[in-house]
């Protein structure tokens, strides 16, 4: 078996880059394992996040450690609940505002019936994203 040491793989046309890191940390832009504990959310894990800041009651702003080209970047959201047990309803996160330092997270939540929503407190969401730009 034969290793092939490089530190950059690049194209034939030379307009396309990606150094070693990248490809071992992966080709998203970002990436994010959130507790939201309301008031002090927690990054549990991440890639190119500097820090997430609580602005509301399931609103953050997630920044960024370096910026991205612009604002038309894809963000991927899930989330479940923090404690193990099934939720007793639906919740679901949301992305607007995006530049390319940072961009809004909203996780809303509803009861298992859709009619009203619920205390968030109850909630306690994980919530995973996923950049590409």
């Amino acid at each position: 078996m034969s290793t092939i040491k490089v530190t950059t793989i690049q194209d034939t046309s030379g307009g396309n880059s990606s150094t070693t890191e990248e490809i071992f940390e992966g080709r998203c832009k970002a990436w994010l394992q959130l507790d939201a504990n309301n008031t002090s959310p927690s990054i549990q894990n991440d890639f190119n996040i500097n820090s997430v800041d609580y602005t509301a009651t399931g609103r953050y702003v997630v920044n960024f450690s370096n910026s991205l080209s612009g604002g038309t970047y894809c963000v991927v959201t899930s989330a479940s609940r923090a404690d193990g047990i099934s939720l007793d309803g639906v919740a679901w996160p949301s992305v607007n505002t995006r530049t390319a330092d940072d961009f809004n997270l909203q996780v809303t939540y509803t009861n298992n019936a859709f009619s009203a929503n619920s205390s968030y407190n109850n909630l306690t969401p994980i919530l995973g994203v996923v950049v590409f730009e």
